[in-house]
């Protein structure tokens, strides 16, 4: 009896938030599938706690796209305290669930301060922001720990976690400019998704190893080492040709925006810096690709993509390849 309700209720959560409503609506529809779980369930009862932290989750969710931090955040907290309460009480059944429940945290702290990806100007934090980063970096390093027993022991949900927890350490520290530290969090970020991956061997763990060497390519070329920035984006591509069949789209995307990268990191070494072009071409091939099937879906990211070849041609004193480029890269 208690499975079926917990399954009943599992399902009216989903169906809820696959309607196409506001999230006003969805909000009062979470509302009402809270009362009918405090009043299925017995108090207490793991399951049912279980389910009223999805509904937090949910709704804080719900309450950062409607832009509603201070409520999202209440939402969020609750769902802390509840994970909480079920790790004190059995740390080895609820801790990956409790350690879950942190790197939430830490997503969210990092989202207010619009923290998302790592960007050629370091931000600069007021003193309310460092406080956020503080407690972003806090509750991603709580997680890792949380759960540490069972990343040691090689389990995949618990190492998947821990990969999350260090890919968004990585980024808060590159977008501040700490790079030193997000490269150590990288370099040991690419050790695990390789082990991933090699565990695995599918493609949402390929398109996620790829994901994180771009971001650490990306801090490369920002620290300056031009070498280890194009043989970690040639060691993306290569991960991400070896999948590319599994999701065509998505490979796609990333594949043309690692060959962009790979033409700057080509470039900016001298004995490599004929390669840079063959590079920037199979880029745009790759966008022109998407852009053919997707039509204007995907036009500021060829765009952006032209403009920056334009430059480099620009650059090279090809003055009519440059024009045509960059007359595409307009806005």
């Amino acid at each position: 009896m208690l499975k079926e309700t917990v399954k009943r209720l599992q399902q009216e959560i989903a169906a809820a938030l696959k309607e196409k409503n506001k999230p006003e609506e969805k909000l009062v529809r979470l509302e009402e599938i809270e009362k009918e779980c405090k009043a299925s369930l017995p108090e207490g009862e793991p399951a049912r706690v279980r389910l009223e932290m999805v509904l937090c989750e949910m709704a804080g969710n719900l309450y950062v796209t409607m832009k509603n931090p201070a409520e999202a955040e209440k939402r969020y907290r609750a769902m802390l305290q509840k994970g909480s309460s079920l790790y004190q009480e059995d740390k080895k059944t609820y801790d990956l669930l409790f350690a879950q429940a942190n790197l939430r945290m830490g997503v969210f702290y990092k989202g207010l301060i619009k923290i998302q990806t790592v960007d050629a100007r370091p931000r600069k934090l007021n003193e309310t922001q460092k406080k956020v980063y503080d407690i972003s970096d806090k509750f991603f390093r709580s997680a890792v720990g949380i759960c540490l027993d069972r990343i040691k022991a090689g389990q995949l949900h618990a190492v998947e976690l821990q990969g999350k927890c260090m890919e968004n350490l990585m980024v808060l520290k590159g977008a501040l400019g700490e790079y030193p530290e997000a490269v150590k969090i990288g370099e040991q970020l690419i050790k695990l998704g390789k082990s991933i991956f090699q565990a695995t061997d599918d493609g949402p763990h390929a398109l996620e190893l790829a994901q994180w060497m771009s971001i650490l390519a990306t801090i490369y070329l920002f620290q300056k080492e031009y070498v280890k920035a194009m043989e970690m984006l040639e060691d993306c591509i290569y991960v991400l040709r070896d999948k590319e069949d599994t999701a065509p789209l998505p490979f796609t995307l990333r594949l043309a925006s690692s060959y962009i990268n790979l033409g700057n990191a080509r470039y900016l070494i001298p004995q490599e810096a004929s390669g840079a072009q063959e590079a920037y071409e199979k880029g745009i091939q790759l966008y022109e690709k998407v852009d053919q099937q997707y039509p204007g879906r995907y036009e500021k990211e060829l765009k952006q993509a032209c403009f920056i070849v334009g430059n480099y041609y620009q650059k090279q004193g090809e003055k009519e390849k440059a024009d045509r480029y960059l007359e595409r890269g307009k806005n």
